[in-house]
């Protein structure tokens, strides 16, 4: 049997799946600020930081583009 969602079937997000959401915005955000913090040390490549943070080249790219 397949599990499906709260928002799948009722049409509005459960609590668990609002928490859910909240939590990998957080996890993001804190991804995000480790990513800044490796483009203003300027000691490893745009190729280093996407391994290590998990976000895509370009992603990184477009953020070293922003700063």
């Amino acid at each position: 049997m397949d599990y499906k969602k709260c928002s799948e079937v009722y049409g509005y997000k459960s609590i668990a799946e609002v928490e859910e959401e909240e939590l990998e915005a957080k996890i993001k955000d804190t991804k995000l600020e480790m990513v800044d913090a490796m483009l203003a040390n300027n000691k490893l490549t745009d190729e280093e930081i996407a391994i290590i943070s998990g976000f895509s080249l370009d992603e990184i790219q477009k953020r070293r583009a922003q700063h």
